[in-house]
């Protein structure tokens, strides 16, 4: 049974609402009510008035909320800043997401960036909400990504550009093997060859003290080149915590494949799940996967969906292995 966060949290909010005369947020009344350890709230209309922002922020700090989920909402600048700073002082908050969240004409977004790097997160979900470089800049001047209890953060769809991602890596190399942070998703941006080489870098520095030790590195549809894709290979062959590389739907071709194959072969010891999807490369290089997948030790899924692939005993040899293949055509 949920633990309930006392009257105080539901007085304060009913009397503040009355006080300033707006109608309380349900989806925040039902699960403070309920003693919910989680609270989604999300406008159809993705309009929510000053006065209810006012009234939520004044109670998530007297809130026992675990997870916060803000969805397609468009609020006013200083109203994102109060909700962001207000989650900060939410001390039980371990997940945070904001989805299909934008703010007006982009302004605001240094201050919002600040508010959530103060936060104390276990989990940071940003997607589909166009905040760009600004807001990572913000974020990693901030004590979040040197937090010991960030684990996930994922910025999907936030239109960051390879400034954005080599700021974030450079924050996180400077933390480097002491950094938490086990998974990282930049999905749906355009980080393009200087930010993949940049998250490379930070995969495997020259001081091994320096090396972040993620277990999953997200960057499917990024603009990504042979470039970026060759060093994020060259870096998944020392990257000896990586189990997870997604660098599908990219401008990849079989020399990004080739470099795969080779990391497969060298790094026999994490590596569980590689995906190069959409990749424009052809039957050899496809081949030259599935012969690497056999060496690999670890390896549990491999997408590779789009490669030509017309050999049938590679395939064979492969499923009889013992691992399952992601999608191979």
């Amino acid at each position: 049974m949920a633990d309930r966060p006392g009257p105080r949290a539901i007085q304060n909010y009913l009397r503040i609402c009355t006080e300033i005369g707006c109608q309380p947020i349900p989806e925040l009344l039902t699960s403070l009510t309920a003693g919910h350890k989680s609270c989604t709230i999300s406008s159809p209309t993705e309009l929510l008035p000053d006065a209810q922002v006012i009234a939520l922020c004044a109670v998530l700090p007297l809130s026992a909320f675990e997870e916060l989920v803000f969805g397609n909402l468009h609020l006013s600048n200083n109203s994102w800043v109060a909700i962001a700073d207000s989650c900060s002082k939410t001390r039980s908050l371990q997940r945070l997401t904001f989805r299909d969240c934008n703010f007006r004409d982009g302004q605001g977004v240094a201050a919002f960036a600040r508010a959530i790097a103060a936060t104390d997160l276990q989990y940071l979900d940003i997607s589909h909400s166009r905040l760009g470089d600004e807001f990572v800049a913000g974020l990693a001047e901030g004590a979040l990504l040197k937090s010991e209890k960030l684990q996930g953060l994922k910025l999907t769809g936030c239109n960051i550009s390879c400034e954005g991602a080599c700021r974030l890596a450079k924050a996180l190399e400077f933390v480097g093997m002491m950094s938490s942070l086990r998974v990282l998703d930049l999905s749906g941006n355009r980080i393009a060859d200087r930010g993949a080489c940049g998250l490379a870098t930070m995969l495997i520095s020259e001081g091994a003290s320096s090396s972040v030790p993620l277990n999953v590195l997200e960057l499917e549809s990024n603009q990504i080149s042979d470039v970026g894709g060759i060093a994020l290979c060259r870096a998944a062959k020392g990257a000896l915590m990586l189990s997870r590389l997604n660098i599908s739907m990219n401008a990849m071709t079989g020399v990004t494949l080739n470099a795969l194959a080779e990391a497969l072969r060298f790094n026999t010891g994490t590596l569980k799940e590689v995906a190069v999807a959409g990749c424009r490369a052809a039957e050899p290089a496809a081949i030259a996967m599935l012969q690497a997948a056999t060496k690999n030790n670890t390896l549990q899924l491999m997408d590779i969906r789009g490669v030509p692939l017309a050999a049938e005993a590679p395939v064979q040899r492969v499923t009889r292995s013992g691992w399952g293949l992601g999608g191979v055509r």
